[in-house]
């Protein structure tokens, strides 16, 4: 975490170009076997392949060579020594600090530095590896050479022997794996920071089978204790570094705590096997995506067994022509599919990188790995979706009162997300929010944008000194599933441009939205009407029972005159509410109305009405 953090800091980040991590996209033609299975050709799946390094991004690596086997070892070395472990922790944190520190001048040394983190991550094991693959989506936190470093993560981590496989299949399932499958392939398909995916035969079905490493949750247990205690260490420095900075400061143990619970909830697969079929039944028909059916009779905490779908990646350029899909449809499919986890169901996967988001030879996205699966809460649905609205709704070239309307509803959106406190400047915020209206709308229409320190900077500042602006944890993993669905709508479409996808979508929202509210009003309008014509029957009804009372066809005991004359001033006051009564139900028939002559005479007549009623009730 002191790493993330000096490795974040304003005064370490030199900013240099983007460096680009080329992987090799091609799916292996063939895979081995071993154990009882037979070897044969696989048809195509999404396969993670090592990563391959051009140019400087990183490094030769001496760790990533070892095998899975020795690696796995390195790791056994510190179950059960917790001393030991977290002596290895904190020496990794320091001598990290220390080189960050140095090379925070020098582009190649940050090169050079970064490939050393990734390695020495990997060398750790599993918690720090999953850790660093969520620090390398955060580019806010971290600059380009770290970043570019860790996001080898998500592919190169070595995979165990099948020997092992085969005693950790068979320990879960209380059986040896031949009795329970047909076939099962002890070469992977693929390897991760957590587990492994083969692939097998269960009755008779084609299935994939993860298979979680050995020992995880004991490894967490003392990995985080020590995280937590470097979050700390690390918020201390952090406010006081980025205070000298002008910036806001980050609450790195929040982001540890919410690493921590998803992370424990990712190891669990009977979890997983929950958020699959949550996730599939939260998504429309209508997109119409897949989602592996998990056999729940072969899968347990540390095994899951799940349908085999031929698919490949969608960052394989080779693959999808042989295929003759439509990369910018799929594209443009990706971003509707994020899109609707973010503003209508709410059910998010954290985790879409081309490994777990692929495509079948008929063009149906794929996904799999469901282990890092949240739930949006309402409010920050609902913020989402203000920001949203502000942002694409009305005029393309916003009238002030447009942009006042737009600033309004993009502080309310940003407060109920959590970004800025409740208590901030009003006034402040609506000005730097008509401000990222108005330029976001600029540049969109390829207008000059203005500069943002000379017309909010003050705003800005005395916000940051305030301490009200913060980022909620829960948008570090919307932030990292961006990133993913922006990197590979980039691959699938030269021309893609999330600012223009997302715009018909939030236009649909703003219009079923509109409908909504239009028949609301139309509710409201007919129940008034309705309230309005009864109303004179109601009166005829107090005027028929007051004329059978003065005929004597009603029976009322009188003991005095004083109850007479207390009697006619009942029946004026009643005459008066009556008026009343009809004059309030237009008055709140007109209010709801757009401004027209309908409504202009529905005044008229309230104001009739009250006029009639007030002598009565003075």
């Amino acid at each position: 975490m002191l790493v993330c953090m000096l490795a974040a800091s304003p005064a370490l980040r030199l900013a240099p170009p983007a460096m680009q991590l080329r992987q090799a996209d091609s799916v292996s033609a063939s895979v081995g076997t071993a154990g009882f299975a037979a070897g044969r050709a696989l048809p195509m799946m999404a396969v993670e392949s090592p990563v391959k390094f051009t140019g400087n991004a990183v490094a030769t690596s001496s760790v990533t060579a070892l095998s899975g086997n020795a690696m796995e070892d390195m790791w056994e070395k510190s179950r059960g020594r917790p001393l030991r472990r977290s002596l290895a922790l904190w020496l990794f944190s320091m001598k990290a600090t220390w080189k960050i520190i140095r090379a925070h001048k020098s582009e190649v040394k940050q090169i050079k530095v970064a490939a050393w983190v990734r390695d020495e991550l990997l060398r750790l094991g599993p918690t720090m590896i999953k850790l660093g693959q969520v620090a390398s989506a955060r580019t806010d936190l971290l600059s380009q050479p770290y970043i570019d470093a860790l996001v080898a993560l998500q592919d190169s981590v070595p995979t165990i022997s099948g020997e092992r496989v085969a005693a950790i299949v068979n320990a879960e399932l209380g059986a040896s794996m031949e009795s329970v499958f047909d076939t099962f392939e002890l070469q992977p398909l693929a390897g991760a920071s957590l587990g492994q995916v083969h692939r097998a035969v269960y009755k008779g079905e084609q299935v994939a089978v993860k298979v979680q490493r050995r020992n995880l949750a004991e490894l967490f247990d003392t990995d985080f204790t020590n995280i937590r205690l470097m979050a700390r260490i690390g918020n201390f420095f952090e406010s006081k570094m980025q205070k000298k900075a002008g910036v806001t400061s980050r609450d790195w143990l929040e982001y540890t705590n919410d690493a921590a619970r998803l992370l424990y909830l990712e190891i669990d697969y009977d979890n997983e096997a929950k958020n699959s079929q949550r996730f599939a039944s939260s998504l429309p028909a209508e997109l119409d995506i897949i989602v592996p059916r998990i056999y729940s009779n072969a899968t347990t905490k540390r095994l899951l067994t799940m349908e085999f779908i031929e698919s490949v990646k969608l960052t394989d350029e080779k693959a999808l022509a042989k295929l003759g899909l439509d990369r910018k449809k799929l594209a443009k499919q990706v971003v509707d599919i994020f899109l609707t986890q973010l503003l209508r169901s709410g059910v998010l996967h954290c985790d879409p990188h081309p490994g777990n988001m692929c495509v079948d030879p008929k063009g149906r996205l794929v996904f799999y790995d469901f282990g890092m699966v949240d739930t949006l809460s309402d409010d920050t649905q609902r913020g989402l979706r203000n920001t949203a609205f502000a942002l694409f709704g009305g005029s393309a070239d916003p009238s002030v009162e447009e942009l006042r309307i737009a600033s309004r509803q993009l502080v309310e959106g940003v407060q109920q997300m959590g970004f800025v406190d409740k208590a901030a400047d009003t006034m402040a915020l609506q000005k730097v929010g008509a401000f990222a209206v108005k330029n976001f709308k600029d540049q969109a229409a390829g207008r000059t944008t203005e500069d943002i320190t000379e017309k909010v900077g003050g705003e800005l500042q005395g916000m940051v000194d305030d301490g009200v602006i913060q980022f909620p944890s829960i948008f570090t993993f919307v932030g990292r599933a961006f990133a993913s669905v922006d990197g590979i709508g980039r691959e699938l479409d030269p021309k893609y441009d999330f600012r223009a996808m997302t715009e018909p979508y939030v236009g649909e929202i703003i219009s079923e939205r509109y409908q909504k509210d239009a028949k609301a009003q139309r509710e409201a309008f007919f129940g008034g009407f309705q309230a309005a014509l009864g109303t004179p029957a109601r009166v005829t009804y107090i005027e028929e029972t007051v004329r059978a009372i003065e005929a004597g066809e009603l029976t009322l005991s009188s003991r005095s005159l004083g109850q007479e004359r207390q009697q006619k001033a009942l029946e004026k006051r009643v005459a008066g509410l009556s008026s009343l009564l009809v004059a309030s139900t237009l008055l709140n028939l007109a209010m709801p109305m757009v401004v027209g002559p309908l409504r202009k005479l529905t005044f008229v007549a309230a104001a009739f009405f009250g006029t009639k009623a007030l002598p009565a009730l003075l």
